[in-house]
């Protein structure tokens, strides 16, 4: 078995993430079809937009081995150029788990004049502090990367700027899609913008950590 295992290649690998990733988009639809037509499916973990669902836990171990994998390339490889992308995807995991960022957008929005302040469409005052808040740990993060990064090697950059294009995605669907969706109200819309946005991330993520 570990003799197989060992045998598989990268895309395969790649490929196993992403026919999860489909098999999760396809329950979300089916839990948003009629109750009548997929009586099964209308449980709250089939969604894939629903914290604590089947497809948020399975992010959290995606994003959980890419914090095992980059913390074995540090220990065992000496790659400690790394460690501020350890911090990084640890701090990832952190904040899906227990909505970090949700949390740091209201005290921001409350020190604004109040988090449940509607600005225009559906875009409140905890948002503009999500965004804040982000802006603020992104950069954190930025001070502890880009001077790592300009510390090495031509040759040893590619892994930062993959990494860096790769999670530009993950916050472009994380972010981006979240706040465009503010501005739509039509529900249809709204939910067809909260599939991408999650599903978005979860390929983003696949391929970080493929």
């Amino acid at each position: 078995m570990l003799a197989k295992i060992k045998s598989l290649k990268s895309l395969q690998l790649l490929a196993l993430f992403l026919m999860a990733d489909l098999l999760f988009v396809v329950f979300h639809i089916l839990h948003k079809a009629p109750n009548e037509w997929f009586p099964f499916f209308d449980q709250d973990p089939f969604s894939v937009t629903r914290d604590l669902g089947l497809a948020e836990a399975f992010q959290y171990v995606k994003e959980y081995w890419v914090v095992l994998l980059l913390a074995w390339l540090i220990l065992r490889h000496r790659k400690t150029e790394l460690a501020g992308w350890a911090l990084l995807f640890g701090y990832l995991l952190f904040d899906d788990m227990f909505s970090l960022h949700e949390k740091i957008g209201d005290i921001i929005g409350n020190l604004l004049g109040g988090a449940d302040i509607t600005l225009f469409a559906n875009l409140q005052m905890d948002h503009i502090g999500e965004v804040i808040g982000d802006l603020g740990i992104g950069i954190l993060f930025a001070l502890i990367l880009v001077p790592t990064y300009l510390r090495l090697k031509s040759d040893a950059r590619s892994v930062f700027r993959t990494l860096t294009w790769m999670l530009a995605g993950l916050l472009f669907f994380g972010i981006g899609l979240d706040l465009l969706d503010r501005f739509v109200n039509s529900n249809i819309i709204q939910e067809m913008f909260k599939l991408a946005e999650d599903g978005g991330e979860m390929l983003a993520m696949s391929l970080i950590c493929w």
